[in-house]
């Protein structure tokens, strides 16, 4: 696994639908080392910090090999950051990584916390109504890290597995229990009390026992 492209941006106000919204999606790669402290990479904010940032939401990672899916879909290409993402990563998609891997990357140790729920920002990123539900479909959606210790990264780095502490349960198989299957109780049971997994994933699946 491989670091590809670091992008970060700042809020910014963007036309959208006739209105104008804040968003922090339109990042742009940078290069050389960058700190990673428990909030952000340095350079790097979110435009709506209710849904947006903090701690278990410190960095958002998208894979690679994703991107020639959405420019056949899109018809045109696209740069690595284009769906919002802070590191575009080589040898990995949803489907590898697990709730709670704890990783090395440069002199920064991150955990995987939770899967990303993509919200209509990324159409307005890529001019494209509804997206987001077209990722939420595919479940190319990436997910988020926290950070255990901060530290320095660049493109190029290595990403390494530390240790795993849940093997149940990808990153995939809980966006589709959260979006499309129809698990059962004894499941969402199970992936509310992961305790790795952020509060308002584990709230949204206590959510679905107590419906």
């Amino acid at each position: 696994m491989r670091v590809e492209t670091i992008s970060v941006g700042k809020p910014a106000v963007v036309p959208w639908d006739k209105n104008k919204v804040v968003t922090a999606i339109f990042k742009q790669p940078v290069s050389g080392k960058v700190a990673l402290d428990r909030m952000n990479l340095v350079g790097d904010a979110q435009g709506d910090l209710k849904n947006h940032g903090g701690p278990d939401k410190a960095v958002c990672i998208y894979a690679a090999s994703h991107y020639p899916y959405w420019e056949k879909v899109l018809n045109r290409p696209l740069s690595y950051g284009s769906f919002g993402e802070n590191l575009t990563v080589s040898g990995l998609t949803e489907e590898d990584v697990f709730i709670g891997d704890i990783w090395r990357i440069g002199s920064a140790t991150v955990q995987v916390s939770q899967p990303r729920q993509p919200c209509y920002k990324i159409g307005v990123r890529l001019n494209a109504a509804n997206l987001h539900l077209q990722v939420i479909e595919t479940g190319f959606a990436g997910f988020y890290l926290r950070v255990l210790e901060e530290g320095e990264i660049e493109a190029g780095d290595t990403v390494t597995l530390v240790e795993r502490l849940n093997a149940d349960y990808t990153i995939r198989e809980l966006h589709n229990c959260l979006f499309h299957k129809n698990c059962t109780s004894d499941e969402w049971t199970r992936l509310a009390n992961i305790p790795e997994l952020a509060e308002p994933w584990r709230k949204a699946f206590r959510k679905k026992i107590s419906n």
